[in-house]
């Protein structure tokens, strides 16, 4: 037995380790995604392509991926979209340069340049100051991810590029590059998003509750509905008086602004004239009319909710509605 186990060593320290790369993502908080990438064994990477799948969720601009590991200093899709981009350079690897980014178009050669995407490439590589072939044998963040237009979560996967050959390099021995994280979306504490075209003047006006009332760009000033032996509706004589109490009045200097009248303002617009603003008006009170006395099914066909996507341009312009 004494033998035997000297042997059994010389036989282990004689079979080379085996080397790993992985590539993997995770949460990092605040919509971050952050794509990892894991090396051992003394496996050299070179260049790294990976394609990336979200739901639920968008990449808004290149700028959004961030935090690249700096030992990949070649943003090879960059090069090949601006072709005169490496002239302008003191040296082959001075990135990120004059807008140099790594998102890559998933489909062919070259950027990204579709933007929002939900799917879209990230594309390295590892060039030394002379343009010759450069590694990477430390991990870590490969790079950041931040995602926009989160609802409560989104997921996002990462598989290897096959167009661009994944990950290259030498002894890389296994490789893997299939995985998917959850991100949490950031809970929004104002019902405005602070992307709607209307946001600055809620935030000049107090931040009122009442703009994000379901049925507030209807005619409901007060966010409560009335009701007789016939059935309930939305908008009535309590809204009526609210916006009697602000009709035309006018805003600084020219009058002593609206207050809690703001309530009233359904369009979210003021109207003027050469005397001045005022928010509560005519365009008001053709709002407030459409919907009068509309009653709520089963008695009518009832006061729909407002849409959250205000403007229409597919963004949400409302977090959530108050009471």
């Amino acid at each position: 037995m004494r033998k035997v186990l000297p042997f059994l060593l010389v036989i282990a320290l004689a079979v080379p380790a085996l080397a790993d790369v992985a590539v993997t993502v995770s949460d990092a908080g605040g919509g971050v995604a952050e794509v990892a990438l894991a090396i051992s064994g003394g496996a050299v990477v070179r260049g790294v392509a990976v394609k990336v799948t979200v739901t639920d969720a968008e990449l808004a601009a290149v700028a959004d991926v961030t935090d690249v590991m700096a030992g990949f200093n070649t943003y090879i899709d960059y090069y090949y979209t601006n072709t005169g981009f490496l002239a302008a350079l003191p040296d082959e690897t001075a990135l990120p340069g004059s807008g140099a980014h790594c998102v890559a178009n998933p489909d062919a050669a070259g950027v990204l340049t579709a933007l929002p995407a939900t799917v879209f490439s990230i594309s390295l590589g590892a060039l030394d100051n002379t343009g010759a072939q450069g590694g990477v044998t430390v991990g870590g963040t490969l790079c950041n991810i931040q995602l926009s237009n989160i609802g409560s979560s989104a997921s996002i996967c990462v598989e290897a590029d096959g167009l661009r050959g994944g990950i290259v390099g030498d002894n890389l021995g296994t490789v893997s590059t299939d995985d998917c994280a959850n991100i949490a979306g950031s809970t929004p504490t104002e019902c405005v998003a602070a992307t709607a075209p209307f946001y600055a003047e809620w935030v000049a006006f107090g931040k009122p509750n009442c703009w994000c009332y379901q049925r507030n760009c209807r005619g409901d000033a007060d966010g409560l509905s009335q009701s007789s032996k016939k059935g309930s509706w939305w908008v009535g004589t309590n809204d009526l008086a609210v916006m009697l109490a602000a009709w035309q009045v006018m805003e600084p200097p020219a009058g002593p602004g609206i207050g809690a009248g703001i309530c009233a303002d359904f369009d979210h617009k003021a109207q003027s004239s050469k005397k001045g603003s005022w928010r509560v008006g005519t365009n008001d009170l053709a709002i407030l009319l459409a919907s009068w006395q509309v009653m709520q099914p089963p008695a009518g066909a009832g006061v729909p909710v407002c849409p959250m996507d205000w403007d229409g341009n597919g963004t949400n312009d409302y977090n959530f509605w108050t009471n």
